[in-house]
């Protein structure tokens, strides 16, 4: 109990010597979030406080932890990964039990309700085993996409869905001022291709079934310390 409290109060003391942008900036962010209109087909995870919590968690502690300055992008939250606890290619299961020292601390600051396992985020976290630095990850559409009548299934996002998430991303990108970006999969790679000009931008597959192989090469190509 005492470990955690060193800890959150580490944390806190980081973040106050921080310029007040960084900070101020995921407050307003995570709020907008949670206010965004009900969309047809679409579950909003941050209506839920718990999980906005942890996802101003998560942005805040890349602002204090070694972060290696890549982004990687991928396409919408999945049902069983980011959808239940809020972070994009993580799960439940990830934050729970996972022993990046990254997640080791996430998980001092949020309380995460279920143990939802997801194969992507335990494929994308079992990349980080051993390295002390951590990418970043975002969707070009934050919320989760589900076929009608079935929340439970994914479906990929429409144009006009990804039109409000790339506000969003660019809301990230403000934030996190990443050097590289990561396309994560072939829709992906598309949207972004010509978005952000200045900052180097680079692509590789995402890591279900086939594009696994894909995934690991590109990965390891970032070398991530």
């Amino acid at each position: 109990v005492q470990a955690d409290a060193a800890s959150r109060r580490g944390l806190t003391q980081a973040l106050g010597r921080m310029e007040g942008f960084g900070m101020s900036a995921i407050e307003n962010f995570v709020q907008r979030l949670s206010n965004q209109p009900v969309l047809e087909c679409v579950t909003n995870p941050y209506l839920k406080p718990d999980i906005a919590k942890t996802l101003h968690a998560y942005l805040s502690l890349l602002l204090t932890f070694p972060y290696s300055g890549h982004l990687l992008v991928g396409e919408a939250p999945g049902y069983k990964g980011c959808t239940q606890c809020g972070v994009p290619f993580t799960s439940q299961r990830v934050i729970n039990e996972h022993t990046h020292p990254f997640l080791v601390k996430l998980r001092s600051l949020v309380t995460v309700n279920g143990n939802a396992t997801e194969s992507t985020a335990t494929k994308v976290w079992n990349q980080l085993e051993g390295k002390s630095s951590v990418p970043a990850f975002w969707n070009t559409f934050p919320f989760h996409p589900y076929q009608p009548g079935d929340p439970t299934k994914n479906r990929r996002p429409s144009q006009a869905e990804t039109a409000i998430g790339m506000t969003y991303l660019d809301e990230v990108v403000q934030i996190l001022e990443p050097h590289t970006i990561v396309a994560v999969g072939s829709i992906s790679a598309t949207l972004l291709q010509n978005r952000y000009p200045s900052i180097k931008f680079r692509t590789f597959s995402h890591p279900s079934r086939r594009g696994y192989p894909g995934f690991v090469s590109g990965f390891s190509a970032l070398q991530l310390t």
